[in-house]
């Protein structure tokens, strides 16, 4: 549930920030490339926790690296930190119980 509302929300996300300031330059190419690849890794997680999470933390960590104004400040891309992690969490938790 929580991954099918991410996936909106991301899609949402990409579709404003394209109509209303569209992916000119370089900041406009890392935010639309973060955004792409926390949606695929959304995707994959709803079949392969481990996988799709360590995508979405890395990403996020990535983009946070390349846009540290992006970190400075509690936003919703912080969300990101959180879903990786759960997805992390619950396919160790999968995996330990056999």
């Amino acid at each position: 549930m929580l991954g099918s509302l991410v996936v909106l929300f991301l899609i949402l996300m990409a579709l404003a920030y394209a109509i209303e300031e569209g992916a000119a330059g370089l900041p406009g190419i890392r935010i639309s490339a973060a955004l792409t690849i926390w949606i695929i890794g959304v995707a994959l997680s709803w079949r392969w926790e481990g996988l799709g999470g360590g995508i979405i933390l890395l990403n996020t960590v990535i983009f946070f690296i390349l846009v540290p104004k992006a970190f400075s400040s509690l936003n919703p891309y912080h969300f990101f930190l959180v879903v990786g992690i759960l997805f992390l969490i619950c396919w160790r938790k999968a995996r330990a119980a056999g």
